[in-house]
Protein backbone atom coordinates (compact mmCIF):
# COMPACT_ATOMS: atom_id res chain seq x y z
CA UNK A 1 0.00 0.00 0.00
CA UNK A 2 2.54 2.73 0.61
CA UNK A 3 4.32 1.68 -2.78
CA UNK A 4 1.00 3.33 -4.16
CA UNK A 5 0.15 5.94 -2.12
CA UNK A 6 3.11 7.72 -0.30
CA UNK A 7 4.74 10.82 -2.40
CA UNK A 8 7.83 11.99 -1.28
CA UNK A 9 11.04 13.27 -3.52
CA UNK A 10 13.21 11.69 -1.22
CA UNK A 11 11.14 8.67 -1.09
CA UNK A 12 12.65 5.18 -3.86
CA UNK A 13 11.57 2.33 -3.74
CA UNK A 14 14.13 -0.79 -4.71
CA UNK A 15 12.98 -4.40 -4.92
CA UNK A 16 9.74 -3.76 -2.83
CA UNK A 17 11.85 -1.89 0.01
CA UNK A 18 11.30 1.63 0.74
CA UNK A 19 14.57 3.96 0.80
CA UNK A 20 14.21 7.51 2.33
CA UNK A 21 17.47 9.51 1.36
CA UNK A 22 18.00 12.29 3.76
CA UNK A 23 19.25 14.95 1.25
CA UNK A 24 17.48 15.43 -1.79
CA UNK A 25 20.41 15.34 -3.66
CA UNK A 26 20.08 11.87 -4.18
CA UNK A 27 16.95 12.46 -6.21
CA UNK A 28 18.30 15.15 -8.02
CA UNK A 29 20.88 12.79 -8.99
CA UNK A 30 19.14 10.16 -9.83
CA UNK A 31 16.63 12.48 -11.53
CA UNK A 32 19.93 13.56 -13.69
CA UNK A 33 20.22 10.04 -14.94
CA UNK A 34 16.85 8.79 -15.57
CA UNK A 35 16.27 11.69 -17.68
CA UNK A 36 20.02 11.54 -19.84
CA UNK A 37 21.60 8.55 -18.86
CA UNK A 38 24.68 9.11 -20.73
CA UNK A 39 25.98 12.07 -18.56
CA UNK A 40 29.05 12.32 -17.27
CA UNK A 41 30.30 13.77 -13.88
CA UNK A 42 30.85 16.85 -15.28
CA UNK A 43 27.80 16.90 -16.54
CA UNK A 44 25.62 15.56 -13.70
CA UNK A 45 27.42 18.74 -12.01
CA UNK A 46 26.18 21.25 -14.17
CA UNK A 47 22.82 19.92 -14.08
CA UNK A 48 22.16 19.23 -10.65
CA UNK A 49 24.58 22.29 -9.32
CA UNK A 50 25.92 19.62 -6.68
CA UNK A 51 30.04 19.60 -6.73
CA UNK A 52 31.94 17.12 -8.24
CA UNK A 53 33.66 15.72 -4.67
CA UNK A 54 29.65 15.00 -3.48
CA UNK A 55 28.32 14.02 -6.73
CA UNK A 56 31.27 11.09 -6.13
CA UNK A 57 30.43 10.45 -3.17
CA UNK A 58 26.60 10.22 -3.30
CA UNK A 59 27.97 8.08 -6.52
CA UNK A 60 30.06 5.61 -4.93
CA UNK A 61 26.82 5.24 -2.39
CA UNK A 62 24.52 4.33 -4.98
CA UNK A 63 26.86 2.05 -6.74
CA UNK A 64 27.72 0.44 -4.12
CA UNK A 65 24.33 -0.34 -2.77
CA UNK A 66 23.52 -1.83 -6.35
CA UNK A 67 20.47 1.21 -6.57
CA UNK A 68 22.58 1.98 -10.03
CA UNK A 69 25.44 0.90 -12.21
CA UNK A 70 27.44 2.27 -14.88
CA UNK A 71 26.78 0.35 -18.93
CA UNK A 72 29.81 -1.65 -19.66
CA UNK A 73 29.19 -0.84 -23.75
CA UNK A 74 28.09 2.70 -23.69
CA UNK A 75 28.59 3.95 -20.28
CA UNK A 76 25.23 4.91 -19.91
CA UNK A 77 23.44 5.26 -16.17
CA UNK A 78 21.01 2.18 -15.75
CA UNK A 79 18.51 3.21 -12.37
CA UNK A 80 17.43 0.35 -10.88
CA UNK A 81 15.39 2.65 -7.84
CA UNK A 82 12.09 4.13 -8.59
CA UNK A 83 10.01 6.74 -7.16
Amino acid sequence: VLFVSERNENVWWYDGERIAFRTPNYTKILNAMRTQPTLTLADMKEETGISMTAIQKLLDQLISKKYVERGEKNGSWRVFVIQ
